[in-house]
């Protein structure tokens, strides 16, 4: 559900040729009665990652998610934010993040979510873990509630197990070898003669 913010214009077209208009995705003006101002709604600001993943080497230390405040910034604004697993897990991946970011009104500035990442010495190949948004005061959660991050594994992969031919131990040398002479000595008489 979009918010939407009412303002009145008190000279239609002055305000409305000086407003933000490019950040304004519509506009429906409501005419009132004759001499009074116009009222226009506007859709309220929303809050977007600005990305919809971040890859991130496991040796980097921390990964940075950039929340943007879309709109006309009217008044003042806040979302909390908090990390979740997918096939990488806290606390052996990434530190489990939360927190609140708050804008003032007509505050714009992007906000910055930063999480600490575990660069362990175990081959895992690359995962993933999500940061979403909730909870907007002031504001809608807009297109991009969450981000995810992919962590790159830097572990080599552990070195393929050597296979080896089996060998014959004491007796088991010692009964092959009494085999192929019996086998031999077989051979060397020739077919049996029977009468």
């Amino acid at each position: 559900m979009t918010a939407i913010r009412f303002t009145t214009l008190v000279n239609p077209s002055r305000d409305f040729a000086g407003a933000r208009g490019a950040a304004w995705s519509a506009v429906f003006l409501v005419a009132g009665l004759a001499n009074s101002p116009l009222v226009v709604a506007t859709p309220g600001d929303a809050a977007n990652f600005s990305a919809t993943s971040v890859t991130v080497n496991e040796s980097a230390g921390t990964v940075n998610l950039t929340v943007l405040r879309q709109g006309v910034g009217g008044g003042i604004a806040s979302v909390d934010y908090s990390t979740s697993n997918f096939t990488a897990m806290a606390p052996g991946d990434y530190t489990t993040t939360a927190g609140t970011l708050s804008w003032g009104d007509g505050d714009l500035t992007p906000r910055t979510i930063t999480v600490p990442i575990i660069d362990d010495a175990i081959h895992e190949g690359d995962e993933s873990f999500y940061v979403a948004l909730s909870n907007p005061q002031g504001l809608a959660l807009g297109i991009l509630p969450s981000e995810a991050v992919v962590i790159t594994d830097n572990d080599a992969a552990p070195p393929a197990a050597a296979v080896t031919a089996p060998t014959l131990g004491g007796i088991a040398s010692v009964l092959l070898a009494a085999l192929l002479a019996l086998t031999a000595r077989a051979s060397n008489r020739g077919p049996s003669r029977r009468s």
